[in-house]
């Protein structure tokens, strides 16, 4: 079993980067979000190790999602203005929200 989650792990972490990577180039809010619940999947199967800080990815991948959909990113310094933060969110969620709460929809699944 473990074999089948180190699998996923590492195609949903390819996958993710892939579309991040389209993502930027196109400036699509559907593949910032997609590529954000992959890489919050990657997190979850990386929970008992690095998870926590794989989420920051989510974080800036779902932010910048949604300032695209809002039409907010006009010029490239909004991306890195949106980035900042989305760290400053992630290290606030991880260290005053609990774990469960920020993996709650795998626990509702499992």
């Amino acid at each position: 079993m473990a074999v089948v989650f180190t699998i996923l792990f590492f195609l949903f972490s390819i996958l993710g980067i892939i579309l991040s990577v389209s993502a930027i180039k196109n400036s699509s809010s559907k593949m910032y979000f997609f590529a954000g619940l992959l890489i919050y999947a990657v997190s979850f199967l990386g929970s008992f190790s690095i998870g926590l800080y794989i989420l920051v990815f989510t974080f800036i991948l779902w932010i910048l999602a949604i300032a695209n959909q809002l039409m907010l990113l006009k010029k490239p310094s909004h991306h890195l203005m949106y980035s900042i933060l989305a760290v400053t969110v992630w290290f606030f969620a991880i260290i005053f929200i609990d774990d469960y709460w920020l993996f709650y929809p795998f626990a509702v699944l499992f």
